[in-house]
């Protein structure tokens, strides 16, 4: 049986069909949760939601709940045999738990966290609303109309001191994330790069892609949107050749070309491949609370409040649970920045190993 498991095609289809099942089982506990309660748009019967998926799916319940499977299954399934075609080593996997190595960094990352939520709620208090109304007219008006290119000079300011640690090529060599707390200096044109690779031009692309969408022309979003990540993993790979370079331009060009060959690039992209499976199986439960959300849990409250139904006990819990969620999405931020900082230690190390030849001194000498 082991030896079983250590197929790839094995894995893989095991995988999408705990993705199947995942999916089918957010499915039947939205519809176990309104059992017992009216059909949602004729209010008839005590079906619930299994009689709003009869109305519009022409199938029996359990048919169609089969098909949802199918449906989740297939695709997954391509994409974890894509990934591990274009990550057949799991590369990718390897730096993404190097990245969460180090027990020191996890528990720094955690107390900024902490902090960072704790200003947050700070800045939420009343004291502090006070205070804003104390300040002068001409400042709140100069913050008011220049706040966005403030924190854009102030995120740069930070991004350049951040990334001189976490991405230190002699941090990025070791066995373990050791040392994180150790900068060094890139020189002026990879930081200059960087500021313009990894800020001005994504955000420059992704203005551009939401100025140029045409939703009377659906059918150009998906070739933009494929073009906008172009540019994005274009500006990413040459900010890394820069960054990796040790302020040797002809160094900073060899590895360009080192990081643009196939071999590194099946490796990138199926970093990103990685990371989009986990988004959709993170999406899915997502997608469904929130048509949940907005389209059940306003009708049947308005209908209990009304007293035209009595909802069940699995029902209120569920709502409850959603309320409490949606008044705290402000949470969600220090989460989605702390795993942006591990997955982009994790892409540094992906990357540096694989360019690490061409930065041992032989490779160097053999250069000039």
């Amino acid at each position: 049986m082991t030896g079983l498991w250590q197929r790839g095609e094995i894995r893989d289809t095991a995988w999408a069909l705990l993705f199947a099942l995942w999916c089918v089982a957010w499915v039947t506990g939205l519809v176990a949760a309104t059992q017992g309660a009216p059909e949602i748009v004729t209010l008839q019967g005590n079906a619930g939601l299994r009689q709003t998926v009869a109305t519009f799916i022409p199938l029996p319940y359990g048919v169609a709940l089969f098909a949802w499977g199918v449906t989740a299954f297939v695709p997954m399934w391509v994409l974890l045999r894509l990934r591990r075609r274009l990550d057949p080593d799991g590369q990718c996997m390897a730096s993404i738990r190097w990245s969460l190595s180090s027990k020191g960094f996890n528990l720094a990352v955690m107390v900024l966290a902490i902090t960072a939520s704790l200003v947050a709620l700070a800045g939420a208090s009343e004291t502090f609303q006070a205070w804003s109304r104390s300040i002068s007219p001409e400042v709140v008006r100069f913050l008011s109309a220049w706040w966005f290119l403030l924190l854009l000079i102030a995120s740069a300011l930070f991004l350049i001191p951040v990334l001189m640690c976490l991405l230190n090529p002699h941090t990025l060599a070791r066995d373990r994330l050791e040392r994180w707390w150790r900068p060094f200096w890139p020189g002026v044109a990879a930081s200059a790069v960087a500021i313009a690779c990894w800020g001005v031009i994504p955000a420059l692309a992704e203005y551009l892609l939401d100025a140029s969408l045409d939703w009377n022309h659906a059918w150009v979003f998906i070739p933009l949107l494929a073009l906008n990540y172009l540019v994005a993993a274009a500006s990413d790979l040459i900010a890394f050749a820069w960054w990796f370079s040790m302020r040797r331009t002809r160094h900073a060009v060899a590895l360009a070309a080192r990081l643009f060959r196939w071999s590194t690039l099946r490796a990138y992209l199926g970093f990103d491949l990685a990371l989009a499976v986990a988004m959709i199986v993170i999406a899915v439960p997502v997608l469904l609370l929130s048509i949940f959300t907005l389209y059940v849990v306003p009708q049947y409250d308005d209908w209990q409040e009304a007293g035209m139904v009595d909802m069940p006990t699995a029902y209120d819990a569920l709502a409850s649970t959603l309320r409490a969620m949606s008044e705290s999405l402000d949470w969600m931020l220090p989460g989605l920045t702390v795993l942006g900082v591990y997955l982009v230690i994790a892409r540094g190390r992906l990357l540096y190993r694989l360019v690490e030849p061409d930065l041992s001194p032989s490779a160097d000498s053999t250069a000039r």
